[in-house]
C-alpha cells in the first residue's frame, strides 16, 4: 500500500490514459487497504500505519475524489466505500 503520487498526478494519469475502470479499482483497493488497517486492534494498527499516515491517506483520497467528482460516473460507489473509512 503506497500513497506516493499526489491526487493530481493520479488524476492526470487516469485522464490521459482513459482508464476510468482502472481508476475505480485503484481507489477501491486503497480504500480496502485502509479499511483493513482501521479494523485492526489499536496496537496492531499502529504497527501497520501511524494515525498521522492514515489521516494523510484519507485526506489524499478525499482530495482525489473531489478532483474527479464532475468527471466520474463511478463516484457514487467510490464515495460510499470512502465514507465507511472516513467516519
Amino acid at each position: 500500500m503506497t500513497f506516493l503520487a499526489g491526487p493530481e498526478v493520479w488524476y492526470e494519469f487516469i485522464r490521459s490514459s482513459a482508464l476510468w475502470k482502472d481508476m475505480k479499482n485503484l481507489i477501491s483497493e486503497r480504500i480496502e487497504d485502509l479499511r483493513d488497517i482501521l479494523e485492526l486492534p489499536s496496537a496492531l494498527r499502529e504497527q501497520q500505519m501511524s494515525d498521522d499516515l492514515i489521516r494523510g491517506a484519507i485526506s489524499e483520497l478525499r482530495t482525489f475524489i473531489t478532483t474527479i467528482e464532475d468527471d466520474s460516473l463511478l463516484l457514487a460507489e467510490i464515495r460510499e466505500q470512502f465514507n465507511d473509512i472516513e467516519s
